[in-house]
């Protein structure tokens, strides 16, 4: 496997959101629903690459999610899947640094995307939070992980050609 593959590309690792059932009368559940992984590898795909458009990934990656929340082990596998290990560890310390400029009276950062799994529970209302704080932390990391400067070579690389005059090649 070369740098820019994920790992677990040919994994199948078996995904479940949480959908909300009704479990009894007034009574809301929360059920583990699978998702295809051929959708998570087909939309790898779509998705663009982060370090040409770190906006743009988090944009569609943030769409494909929807409104679903992902426990902490599904979150981590669509990361591998979608991500190497250079990229990943970008987005979470980017994420967890937003995070932290965002709420500094909150939680810390390495609380709220752990590495290791912290076995939230999806039946209490503080465990769905923490997932989707993951969630959003993860979307806020892909949008900061790539430095401002990294796509200077694109701008750089459209040059006045040499039979152009100024306004000919200025393309704004």
């Amino acid at each position: 496997m070369n740098e820019t593959e994920s790992e677990g590309e040919g994994e199948r690792a078996n995904l479940f959101p949480l959908r909300e059932i009704p479990t009894a009368p007034g009574i809301i559940g929360y059920v583990n629903v699978p998702i295809n992984t051929s959708d998570v590898r087909a939309f790898k795909k779509e998705m663009g690459k982060l370090m040409d458009d770190p906006l743009g990934v988090s944009e569609r990656l943030d769409e494909f999610l929807g409104t679903s929340i992902y426990s902490y082990e599904d979150l981590t596998a669509i990361l591998r899947s979608l991500f190497n290990t250079e990229e990943r560890e970008m987005i979470r310390q980017a994420g967890i640094r937003e995070w932290e400029r965002r709420n500094p009276q909150s939680t810390p950062g390495d609380q709220k995307w752990p590495s290791q799994d912290p076995r939230w529970n999806a039946q209490t209302e503080e465990g769905r939070r923490s997932m989707i704080d993951m969630r959003n932390i993860i979307i806020q990391g892909i949008r900061e992980a790539v430095p401002r400067g990294q796509n200077l070579s694109k701008v750089f690389g459209e040059c006045q050609g040499k039979d152009e005059t100024p306004q000919n090649g200025w393309k704004g």
